[in-house]
């Protein structure tokens, strides 16, 4: 996650971005793939 999106790469190098505040459990999300929670990458508005 930066600047308010979360980006992710696939299997086949394409990339997929969103606005974190789309997902609606973006604190489960980041539990489930180890991602730590008290980043500031992760504030959003």
């Amino acid at each position: 996650m930066k600047n308010g999106r979360f980006k992710i790469t696939l299997n086949d190098r394409e990339h997929q971005e969103v606005r974190v505040s789309k997902i609606p459990n973006i604190e489960l999300l980041c539990q489930m793939i180890g991602l730590n929670l008290n980043s500031d990458e992760l504030q959003y508005v």
